[in-house]
């Protein structure tokens, strides 16, 4: 079942893996000329913003090597704007789309799995 994106957000507010994660498929959704420049180059709803696109960058390949975000990362990610949104949230729409994409992935997985099975069985 895909989450919702008021999971995803209480998601991100709750679990610090969760963070990580996060950073790891915003940045995955970066094209790689913007990833080697740690910077925006595109505005195509995809990735970081112009404004996170360095931190982001950064951060994503901390947790990428060590596996953990610091305190003071995390924070910085939590950190509440003044409508009371946490600027990890502000990529809630990208995370909703890459958890569909990836059902859709483990669905279409399955059905050729059962695919094969039945040929074998034939």
């Amino acid at each position: 079942m895909t989450p919702t994106k008021e999971q995803i957000i209480t998601l991100l507010q709750t679990n610090d893996k969760a963070v990580g994660r996060a950073l790891l498929a915003i940045n995955a959704r970066q094209t790689r000329d913007e990833q080697i420049a740690e910077q925006t180059k595109y505005h195509n709803n995809m990735g970081f913003t112009s404004g996170d696109a360095k931190r982001g960058t950064s951060m994503a390949n901390y947790f990428d090597r060590k596996g953990y975000l610091t305190v003071n990362q995390l924070g910085w990610w939590r950190k509440k704007n003044f409508k009371g949104r946490s600027r990890i949230e502000k990529y809630a729409t990208q995370l909703l789309i890459v958890a569909k994409e990836k059902q859709a992935a483990k669905l279409l997985e399955t059905q050729r799995q059962a695919t094969t099975t039945q040929q074998v069985l034939l």
